[in-house]
């Protein structure tokens, strides 16, 4: 084996042959660190009978297993349950209720789990557990504070346990390695995790902690390593908690569950079409759409307030709305309908903490804004989808139709969209004020 010595930046992960006080690559200073690595043969010739390759049989079965965990709405997020030697990467800030999600979904499981905490001794994970259940309904699971390396791997290798629970993979530790919880050996640590858990068929799912930034720390190659992200989030002043798939190889992506934190842990919500709101108003500068996050469809409340600016430079300040998207559907209301918004602070609120990422709710926000800015509510509450181009036409969405549909069945009386309302001279022409 052959030592070489290097210097990496902790930050960005960029290599430097000797040390230096700030890194070029991003800027950070004294982050540049020593990095020991053992370097075998660079290149390994094999015979082309040890090769291994395989051919798509007709004849054969290619199951499906998938193990069921205690919470239907993760099960349904995965698609129906997690896959054998399926690794996933689960992702949240500090204290929102990751080792709690992952406590309960460890409650009353039929499969040999194992969970190793970085984080937590075993005194208070088990804590956690009795607020959750009784000491019975985790017959099935073994806690361990081994984060050393070689221990997980040899823990998942030996197929004693079907499920691995890592927490979290920036603990891992390698007790032959002179740096640990760098960029590029937590990327290494978690491809050896992976290689391990696809070649027993066992099922890992980590913890990773995330920067300041909502991202994952690590680098990004760390997604594409592992078969499904998870985030959960949250607002540390609410008990609202929100699961996501950002990625996910064996299932939808997109799809969200949603719980309620409470004293005796997190609480599934299945009905979320009036979830993040208990009724229809009638009031000015509020205005309704409907919005999906994979297969669900729930209404969403969009609030707006139009006040005459005492600056120089009028405010735009959205809560849950692209703020610069907010800027642009300005520009083209105080364009095509000759309002004078340039002198009016305006500030947007989607309730319920949703963050709208797609341009669905363009028509809802401009009718708010035309709302308060008019001090006139919305006659017959109506329902608003469709996006709104820089002509000031009203464009057709995607998942349009199912859209529309959802809103009928939700009991909206009035619904505007491209074909009822071509442009946004409409919203003032058909009395819709």
């Amino acid at each position: 084996m052959k030592n070489n010595n290097r210097y990496i930046c902790t930050s960005c992960a960029a290599i430097y042959p000797a040390w230096q006080g700030k890194c070029t690559q991003c800027g950070a200073w004294n982050t540049i660190i020593l990095e020991e690595i053992n370097e075998g043969i660079s290149q390994t010739q094999k015979c082309i009978e040890d090769l291994q390759t395989f051919k798509i049989q007709s004849t054969r079965t290619y199951a499906e297993s998938r193990i069921k965990f205690s919470l239907n709405s993760f099960n349904n997020i995965l698609g129906g349950g997690i896959l054998h030697s399926q690794v996933i990467l689960f992702a949240g800030e500090p204290g929102i209720g990751k080792s709690t999600l992952l406590a309960q979904l460890c409650s009353n499981i039929q499969t040999k789990t194992l969970y190793i905490s970085g984080e937590e001794n075993f005194d208070q994970i088990a804590q956690r557990a009795l607020r959750l259940g009784t000491p019975d309904s985790f017959e099935n699971i073994e806690f361990s504070n081994d984060t050393d390396l070689a221990s997980i791997l040899t823990y998942i290798e030996s197929k004693k346990y079907e499920i691995v629970i890592i927490d979290s993979i920036q603990t891992v530790t390698n007790n032959n390695s002179f740096n640990n919880r760098i960029t590029n050996q937590i990327r290494e640590y978690a491809s050896l995790i992976t290689d391990a858990a696809k070649n027993s068929h066992t099922s890992v799912l980590m913890v990773g902690q995330i920067t300041k930034d909502g991202s994952i720390a690590g680098p990004k190659v760390l997604e594409h390593i592992v078969d499904t992200v998870l985030y959960f989030e949250g607002n540390y002043k609410d008990d609202t908690r929100i699961l996501r798939v950002k990625k996910n190889r064996f299932g939808k992506t997109s799809e969200i569950a949603v719980f309620r934190m409470s004293n005796n842990g997190l609480q599934e919500v299945n009905n979320l079409e009036w979830f993040f709101i208990d009724n229809l108003k009638c009031e000015e500068g509020l205005a309704y759409s409907i919005y999906n996050e994979g297969s669900v469809y729930f209404i969403i409340e969009v609030q707006a307030l139009c006040i005459k600016t005492s600056f120089t430079y009028p405010k735009r300040i959205s809560n849950g709305y692209d703020a610069k998207r907010l800027e642009m559907l300005i520009a083209i209301l105080s364009k095509k309908l000759g309002l004078p918004l340039e002198n009016c602070d305006i500030y947007v609120n989607i309730v319920g903490g949703i963050k709208i990422t797609d341009t669905s709710a363009d028509l809802a926000v401009a009718a708010a804004i035309i709302s308060s800015f008019q001090n006139k509510p919305l006659a017959d509450k109506p329902c608003f989808i469709g996006e709104i181009s820089l002509t000031g036409e009203v464009r057709k969405i995607h998942k349009q139709t199912e859209k529309i549909k959802k809103a009928k069945e939700y009991g909206f009386k009035k619904i505007y969209y491209d074909k009822v309302m071509p442009n946004i001279k409409l919203l003032l022409e058909h009395n819709t004020l």
